[in-house]
C-alpha cells in the first residue's frame, strides 16, 4: 500500500505487454517482424517510462493490445467464445482509459473496410460490438460527466496543443518517436523501415496492412474532428 506498490502494478503490466505485442505482430506480419517490432517497443521511452509511472498507461497498453489480438482471433474463426473474449478485453480497455473508444473505433472501421472488400459473416461481429457499446454505457456517461465537470478530455489539458493540422502531424511524429527510437537520426531510420514494412504488407498481407492503416488514420482523423472545437492538449502516452 504505497507509491512503490502502485508502480509495481505498472511494471507488471508493462512486462506483460511485451509478449502480447509479440504475439499480435507475429499474427499480423510474421515472427521475424515481431522480433524487430517488439524489441523497438520494449526499448522505447514510452514503454520504459510508463512502465514505472504509477498511472494506468501500461495497463492501457496491455488491455488494448490484448483486444487487438482477440479481435484477430475472432475474425479468423467467428465463434461466440472468441467474440466473448474480445468483448471482455475491449470493455476492460474502455474502463481503463477513455481513449479505449479509439481502439473500438479502429476495429469497427477495419470491420467496415473488410466487409466491403471481402464477404464474411457480419452478424457475430455486429452482435459483439453492440454488446460492448451497451455494456459500456455507464462508462460513456461517466467520462462525459467527468470531462464537463473537471475540464479534462480532448479539449483541455497539458501537452501538445493541436491548433492546426500541422500541430497534429507534429504530435503524431512525437508519439512515433517516443514509441520507437526517439533521437531524430534513429527516428528517420525507424520511419523508413516502417514504410518499407507497410509496402511489403500491402503486397503480401493486405488485411494486416489495412489494420495498420486504420491504427494510424483513425486517431489522426479523430484529432482533426475535435480540433475544430478548440485547442487539444495531449501527451504521447494517450496513444500508447
Amino acid at each position: 500500500p504505497s507509491l512503490t506498490g502502485i508502480r509495481l502494478i505498472s511494471v507488471v503490466f508493462a512486462v506483460a505487454s511485451v509478449p502480447v505485442v509479440a504475439a499480435l505482430v507475429a499474427r499480423l506480419a510474421g515472427k521475424r517482424t515481431a522480433l524487430v517490432a517488439t524489441t523497438l517497443a520494449a526499448a522505447s521511452w514510452l514503454l520504459l517510462y510508463h512502465g514505472l509511472y504509477g498511472r494506468m498507461y501500461s495497463l492501457f497498453l496491455f488491455t488494448s493490445a490484448l483486444s487487438f489480438l482477440f479481435f484477430l482471433r475472432a475474425l479468423e474463426r467467428q465463434t461466440r467464445p472468441r467474440w466473448g473474449l474480445w468483448a471482455a478485453a475491449m470493455l476492460v480497455t474502455i474502463a481503463v482509459h477513455p481513449y479505449g473508444a479509439l481502439v473500438l473505433a479502429i476495429q469497427a472501421v477495419y470491420i467496415g473496410i473488410r466487409r466491403r472488400r471481402k464477404s464474411f459473416p457480419l452478424r457475430p461481429a455486429a452482435v459483439a460490438f453492440a454488446a460492448v457499446l451497451l455494456l459500456a454505457l455507464p462508462l460513456w456517461i461517466s467520462y462525459r460527466v467527468l470531462a464537463e465537470r473537471f475540464d479534462v478530455g480532448l479539449t483541455q489539458g497539458g501537452g501538445s496543443k493541436l491548433g492546426s493540422p500541422v500541430d497534429i502531424f507534429l504530435y503524431l511524429g512525437d508519439v512515433f518517436g517516443d514509441a520507437t527510437a526517439g533521437w531524430l537520426p534513429f527516428l528517420l531510420a525507424a520511419g523508413a523501415v516502417a514504410l518499407l514494412g507497410f509496402v511489403h504488407l500491402l503486397r503480401t498481407k493486405p488485411g494486416a496492412a489495412l489494420l495498420a492503416a486504420a491504427v494510424l488514420l483513425v486517431p489522426a482523423l479523430a484529432l482533426v474532428v475535435v480540433r475544430s472545437r478548440g485547442s487539444v492538449g495531449l501527451e504521447s502516452r494517450h496513444l500508447i
